[in-house]
């Protein structure tokens, strides 16, 4: 089952409940790009560091890594800028391209797109992890800020966000923002639109009050990629796709899916 990133909460729910306790797989996913998995794992039993749309409007300082907010988030971009034109708040941007909000930004930093880690790493303390002109000021400047929102793109992943989260716990008042690139991705994520997570980022393996459930299967299901890779080996009966257009986004070859049961539910014909 491969779920979407633009439909409600309430519709991703009940795909997942359908896909697990009628169908009883764990094969569903949906197009992910920001790792909302990981950041809530890192953030795990830390009350209120999560940050509001509100609070780039109001907070005193902001430290933006990777993303192009006014491409991308054109509210959060107006926030920001209102926030430093109104409150005289202190932007700090890391990235890896040229981005608009540096001309609103106290200070930026030009990053090669494969050293997100490398810029983590250095602003966790590790001086030998990046060598670039004006990293030991920036990194200063924003450590010595007493509150500080960090807002990341999908450049992070994995290991990177628990880095990232890890270096802002040790601030004393920073809140964390993970920015998603479609308009329901964070609800498909929190919805349990993973082979391997249940809603809210319960393990399929530990699956806590959804134990009433009776029949979840526990074992960790395909991911989107490996769906289409059993498909074209036959090892997929049949595939149901909900609001997502695989075939064009990632270049399957639709030749794959021949001997696969193909449903797609969609409000538009699409080449998937």
């Amino acid at each position: 089952v491969i779920g979407s990133n633009r439909t409600t909460n309430e519709e991703n729910y009940l795909l997942q409940k359908f896909a697990r306790t009628v169908l009883l797989t764990n094969n569903i996913d949906h197009h992910r790009t920001a790792d909302y998995a990981a950041f809530a794992q890192a953030l795990s039993g830390h009350a209120d560091r999560t940050a509001a749309l509100r609070d780039t409007g109001t907070a005193p300082a902001i430290l933006l890594i990777g993303n192009d907010p006014s491409e991308q988030h054109p509210l959060l971009a107006w926030n920001l800028r209102t926030n430093v034109r109104l409150n005289r708040a202190r932007l700090y941007v890391a990235n890896h391209a040229e981005i608009k909000l540096e001309r609103q930004a106290t200070a930026s930093l030009r990053v090669s797109q494969d050293s997100y880690d490398a810029l983590l790493n250095y602003l966790g303390g590790n001086n030998s992890a990046l060598d670039i002109e004006g990293a030991s000021a920036f990194r200063d400047a924003i450590c010595a800020e007493p509150s500080l929102l960090i807002v990341f793109g999908s450049e992070l992943t994995g290991g990177s966000i628990e880095a990232l989260v890890k270096f802002g716990l040790r601030l004393p008042a920073a809140k964390f923002a993970c920015l998603g690139d479609y308009v329901n991705s964070r609800g498909a994520a929190d919805m349990g639109l993973l082979p391997d997570l249940l809603p809210g980022y319960q393990s399929v393996s530990s699956p806590g009050a959804f134990a009433e459930y009776e029949g979840l299967p526990a074992t960790p299901g395909l991911d989107l990629v490996e769906m289409f890779d059993a498909a074209a080996n036959g090892g997929v009966a049949a595939l149901y796709i909900v609001g997502s257009n695989p075939v064009a986004r990632y270049g399957v070859d639709p030749s794959t899916l021949e001997n696969t049961f193909l449903i797609v539910q969609d409000m538009f014909l699409t080449e998937t």
